[in-house]
């Protein structure tokens, strides 16, 4: 078995702008969605993550059996 972890970090424009991306919506919960450059609510923001992953490696040959 193998695992990692990486710190990952990512920056949003504001936290009030939200999207749909499947449906193609932007929009805003505090000011006007247009006009996000000059909103007086912009606030952007930077998170850092840490993503952990696992993976299972068979490290033996399978054996396959017939029924003959």
């Amino acid at each position: 078995m193998m695992s990692g972890t990486r710190t990952v970090k990512y920056e949003v424009d504001c936290i009030y702008k939200q999207h749909l991306y499947n449906q193609g919506f932007t929009f805003c919960f505090k000011g006007d969605v247009t006009k996000c450059d000059t909103c007086p609510y912009r606030h952007p923001k930077e998170y850092e993550i840490e993503e952990s992953w696992a993976s299972t490696e068979v490290e033996d040959d399978t054996l396959w059996m017939s029924a003959d």
